[in-house]
């Protein structure tokens, strides 16, 4: 397990106790914590829009390094496979969503 995973894990363990905490407040509380929260954390926030043909085509000739499709490029893995590893990669989220890769699944089917 890497430091980031053992972060993430704690970040949710965390989160759950805080939303133990907050289930007794107020609708309006909720909202002002909210707003708080969003205001603070801001700069954590991950770009999500679709990347470019051209980020597309530098991050699909990359090497996947881990799990089931190791050694594969990002460009020859199943998309199913990068869209459930997307869901813990923002990189990877906007590359599914590219116009270059959505064009080449559509080509394949």
């Amino acid at each position: 397990m890497t430091p980031a995973d053992r972060d993430r894990i704690a970040g949710r363990e965390w989160a759950e106790a805080v939303l133990e905490d907050l289930a007794d407040h107020t609708a309006d509380f909720l909202v002002g914590f909210r707003r708080r929260m969003l205001a603070e954390y801001k700069a954590a926030e991950v770009d999500r829009t679709a990347m470019s043909d051209d980020e597309a085509r530098r991050f699909g000739g990359q090497i996947i390094t881990f799990g089931v499709h190791q050694s594969k490029r990002y460009d020859d893995a199943p998309l199913d496979y990068l869209e459930w590893l997307a869901d813990q990669n923002a990189a990877l989220l906007r590359y599914v969503r590219s116009r270059r890769v959505k064009a080449e699944q559509e080509d394949e089917e």
